[in-house]
């Protein structure tokens, strides 16, 4: 498989970010990550004509390859699927395919794939086959347009490119795949410009199509195309499975958040009925990111929440659903019972152990030169390769799972050696609203970082 995957929006839509986030220039990594193509390769002959072709024999000495038993289930959302396809132009010729015994795995609906492919498989089953035709919104969408001039401040060149700029300078930006240049300098201010080269393809995953004075147009390699995919269901994976997951006798949850990330809260909110539910069966702790994204007060909550699951374990559940309405603070240390003279004590203690106050006000220290460093849980975050709000890691393995409850709770109940007979309570699919508040929905698709 050559990566039909699309990495959604991440989109680093303005790589305008190496120099600005190394401070701030980067430009558009777009949105998806995609089909490797188009591979114009011609159909088999026997395809062409609608031929069949003989299955080979096994050699004598060969066992036949174990096929999955056909089964009666339809695939949902939420399915691992295994699945051989073959992607098409509308001409006919072949962009990209599965590698022969090396079917393609994804989560359904978790954004893994361009949409249509997605929607395609939802109610297939095992041996089942279909052909369907994309338009270019339900695959790579519409070629978008970006700026290519941009103006940042001399102290942000610097702290980026580690040199005062020079006019007509053209430098390189790791990330950018063409030179930028400086083309004005004034007062304070230095203005940019990128310089890429129209009709050209510099990833499959970014082409640029269109250069103006201001502007280009870009996109995935494949984007304004129909795509035709002949699609079989090769299996359904087992949900624990299908997520990797070990297992223990008593479940180590670790939920990596930032305490002001909409998607982190969201997150939180879905795991609550779960901890509720299996109470000290399981390990269930929250954790912080090692960096800060939403200013100061997100380190001064981050170490409250720290301090009261550290020091007042019995109450921090009750004080986090509590932050999680409105994020007031103030008023769940009172609604919670929180010892604020124990929790003040704490505070003290872990500024001066992580240095917290120290990071935020040294400006050098930041996480590229733009997000305050937060050490509390930088050891295990980096360990598990934590690089935004929200993570799951379970039994030291960080997974990938929905953000409702119920989902949240059968992956955390896959790592049990024998699962408690809470695992078989059913919890609400529906995941919770992004950001503050216990009304309303959400996805289970973005991160801060």
């Amino acid at each position: 498989m050559k990566n039909m995957k699309n990495s959604r929006e991440k989109n680093l839509n303005l790589i305008l970010v190496a120099i600005i986030a190394v401070v701030a220039v980067s430009l558009i990594m777009l949105s998806m990550s995609g089909c490797i193509g188009p591979k114009t390769e011609t159909p088999p002959e026997n395809e062409t004509t609608g031929q069949e072709q003989e299955p080979e024999e096994p050699a004598a000495n060969e066992t036949p390859e174990e096929q999955p038993i056909p089964s009666d289930e339809a695939v949902k959302a939420g399915d691992t699927v295994m699945v051989d396809y073959v992607g098409k132009l509308e001409n006919g010729s072949i962009f990209d395919e599965s590698e022969p015994g090396s079917p393609l795995k994804f989560t359904v609906g978790t954004g893994q794939m361009i949409l249509g492919f997605d929607e395609a498989v939802v109610g297939m089953k095992i041996g089942d086959k279909k052909t369907v035709t994309l338009p270019p919104e339900k695959a790579y969408g519409m070629p978008k347009t970006a700026p290519l001039i941009q103006t940042l401040t001399v102290e942000q060149f610097i702290r980026a490119m580690g040199k005062e700029p020079v006019l007509d300078m053209e430098f390189n930006v790791s990330g950018v795949f063409w030179q930028i240049k400086v083309v004005a300098i004034e007062n304070e201010t230095v203005t940019i410009k990128h310089q890429p080269e129209p009709d050209t393809e510099y990833d499959p995953q970014l082409k640029v199509f269109e250069v103006t004075e201001d502007e280009m147009t870009y996109g995935h390699s494949l984007t304004g195309k129909t795509l035709v995919f002949e699609i079989t269901l090769a299996n359904i994976a087992d949900e624990c499975e299908a997520m990797g997951i070990v297992k223990s006798d008593k479940p180590k949850v670790n939920i990596f958040v930032m305490s002001y990330c909409p998607y982190g809260t969201q997150i939180e909110k879905g795991i609550i009925p779960v901890r509720e539910l299996l109470g000290s069966k399981a390990d269930i702790n929250i954790n912080f990111v090692h960096y800060l994204m939403h200013g100061t007060k997100e380190g001064d909550e981050n170490t409250v929440q720290y301090c009261i699951q550290k020091e007042q374990e019995d109450k921090f559940w009750a004080y986090l659903a509590c932050f999680l309405e409105k994020g007031d603070s103030i008023d769940c240390l009172d609604r919670a019972k929180i010892d604020k003279d124990k929790l003040a004590g704490c505070l003290d203690d872990a500024d001066k152990t992580y240095n917290i106050s120290a990071y935020v006000n040294d400006k050098s220290t930041w996480l590229n030169g733009q997000f305050p460093v937060y050490k509390v849980h930088e050891d295990i975050a980096k360990k598990y390769g934590i690089g935004g709000s929200p993570g799951v890691v379970i039994n030291d393995n960080m997974i990938q799972t929905n953000r409702d409850p119920e989902s949240l709770k059968k992956a955390i109940c896959c790592a049990f050696n024998k699962k408690p007979a809470e695992c078989n309570q059913a919890l609400s699919t529906t995941p919770p609203s992004p950001g503050f508040g216990f009304t309303g929905t959400g996805g289970s698709e973005g991160s801060c970082g």
